[in-house]
């Protein structure tokens, strides 16, 4: 009985040494064939979820690459539309320049009323211009609604929202892929009009009594206080840089207030200011379209008096550049991180690449040393064994 059992425990010793050979054989063939480290996550789970993670922070880089590529696509789109405002808005100003010519008539003006009324029309069809996707590109967040029409009485109406459309292009940084048609089209600051108001605050006397543009070229529509520190002495500072215009001026009733290519008229009612009392002076908003119409209007009415309408127009080209400029800016940046990106992308992947890929020389060396192992495990065992099975193998 002895016997039998120590020829049963050499045949169980031999059977199980040889599938575990062939299991780290059949192991190894799986390497090479999939090219991959670990055939099953239980190898290493270490490994796995270390390259799990890996595939996840891949997926969301190839998303931000997905968004940025998405960004620049509307970018470039809002550059070349508003471009080709800014060609619209330098052929009116030829126009305005024109215009003011002594020796055109009023059919020559008609002519030049003509074709800015179709160039307002051009400017139409720019600002409702759509992406790819159908997306008006000036809507805001609304970006399925058609964001300029133009009513029956030929007002210009906007549609839209003031929103600005966000993409996530990196792990912590958002860019702007549209502007609000609100800002670029319609909230434009006049060069040529102002508003003065006193503030609901005041506790004095002192009334607005007229206000306007003295020096067109040297008038810049900003946003000004008239402060009093006394009912006698005021300052006038910037509101839109904090920078003071006029410090510890003297007032007094009726005289205007020069500054900024501008006057401005405070006068007693009553009483006088006091210290603390204040006065806004902030240039009212004209749209493109309403700077376009009232040039169009004084050509109808043969005013060669271009001056105003020149102005407005550049205010216009001001402020549709400065917004091509943020364009370029944002798409520079888009630029910037996608370039980012890809580098962070091509770490992960060379990360993941020594996590999951196997040694091919390695592996291939493995492989030959296994397959004489399994050989001479194989042969060993017939040697012992003495089955019939083991001699036909051998």
């Amino acid at each position: 009985m002895n016997a039998r059992i120590s020829s049963h425990h050499v045949f169980n010793q031999g059977s199980k040494e040889l599938m575990n050979q062939q299991t780290s054989l059949d192991h190894t063939h799986k390497q090479l064939s999939t090219g991959k480290q670990r055939v099953n996550p239980s190898d290493d789970p270490a490994g796995s979820a270390w390259s799990l993670s890996l595939k996840q922070t891949l997926q969301i880089t190839d998303q931000f690459q997905d968004n940025g590529k998405i960004a620049q696509n509307r970018l470039d789109l809002e550059d070349s539309t508003l471009q080709g405002v800014i060609n619209v808005l330098q052929r009116a100003r030829e126009l305005a320049v024109q215009g003011a010519n002594d020796t055109y008539n009023a059919d020559d003006r008609a002519i030049i009323s003509t074709e800015v009324r179709q160039l307002i029309q051009e400017v139409l069809g720019l600002a409702n211009t759509q992406d790819s996707n159908g997306s008006f590109l000036f809507s805001g967040f609304q970006g399925n609604v058609k964001p300029f029409t133009q009513n029956g009485d030929g007002e210009f109406q906007y549609h839209g929202d003031q929103g600005q459309r966000l993409v996530q292009i990196g792990p912590e940084r958002q860019v702007a892929s549209s502007d609000s048609g609100h800002e670029v089209f319609m909230r434009i600051a006049s060069a040529t009009d102002f508003r003065v108001n006193a503030e609901l605050g005041n506790t004095g006397g002192g009334e607005i009594l007229s206000g306007k543009i003295t020096d067109p070229e040297e008038y810049q529509p900003d946003h000004f206080s008239v402060i009093f520190s006394s009912p006698n002495t005021f300052d006038v500072v910037n509101n839109m840089n904090g920078h003071t215009a006029l410090e510890n001026q003297t007032y007094t009733s009726g005289e205007a207030i020069k500054f900024n290519g501008m006057e401005i008229t405070i006068q007693d009612v009553g009483a006088a200011p006091v210290a603390g009392d204040q006065f806004t002076v902030r240039a009212t908003n004209q749209s493109l379209f309403a700077t376009l119409e009232d040039f169009s209007l004084a050509m109808d009415a043969n005013d060669p008096s271009m001056a105003n309408s020149l102005a407005d127009i550049d205010r216009v080209l001001d402020n549709i550049t400065e917004t091509v400029t943020r364009v370029g800016a944002r798409m520079n940046s888009v630029e910037n991180e996608r370039e980012v990106n890809d580098s962070y992308k091509f770490q992960i992947q060379t990360t993941l690449s020594d996590v999951d890929d196997v040694d091919y020389l390695e592996a291939i060396t493995r492989l030959n040393e296994q397959m004489m192992g399994l050989k001479a495990a194989q042969q060993a065992f017939v040697k012992v064994s003495g089955l019939s099975l083991f001699n036909y193998l051998n």
